[in-house]
């Protein structure tokens, strides 16, 4: 193989993986160090390069955010993410807005940065079979009720609605 065609493969390959949030991958070697594990919102925003990410295009619907301040005083979710991926970089600052604006507390919600492999020390990922990220599995009394993959349905406030109606 010539090593134009090699740079080539090499170079799609890269931007494939630096594209997708998909099943877990490996690392490149100069990939750079996130904060891993349960983390804040705090700590979110102000990861390096996330400090201005904070869904200033995004508007919850008021309607649907009263729908879910009804039915959402019982739940837990559950955010994977990662600090790498362009999906959690879309949806996790809405997440956190819509949070805020449904009056989610602090203690319902508990944030967890994954790397490349999708892996946590805890096994959560494992346990919830996580592949892609961002992932918001929501709970009620310990039992998954309803999840939101990568990106909405339709949007957050309105999956996250139908999750808590249909529960």
């Amino acid at each position: 193989m010539s090593p134009i065609r090699t740079l080539t493969l090499l170079l799609a390959a890269l931007s494939l993986l630096l594209a997708a949030c998909g099943p877990a991958q490996t690392a490149t070697p100069d990939a750079p160090e996130y904060t891993l594990g349960e983390v804040s919102v705090a700590q979110i925003q102000s990861e390096p390069g996330w400090e201005d990410l904070r869904a200033e295009d995004y508007t919850p619907d008021p309607s649907l955010v009263e729908a879910i301040r009804a039915g959402a005083e019982d739940i837990q979710v559950m955010v994977f993410l990662g600090f790498w991926c362009p999906d959690s970089q879309r949806e996790v600052p809405r997440w956190i807005k819509l949070a805020e604006a449904a009056g989610l507390r602090e203690d319902q919600i508990t944030y967890i940065s994954l790397d490349y492999t999708k892996t946590d020390a805890d096994g959560l990922t494992e346990q919830y079979g996580i592949e892609y990220v961002p992932t918001f599995v929501i709970l009620r009394d310990g039992q998954e009720i309803g999840r939101i993959i990568e990106s909405p349905e339709e949007t957050l406030e309105a999956d996250l609605a139908a999750i808590l109606a249909a529960s």
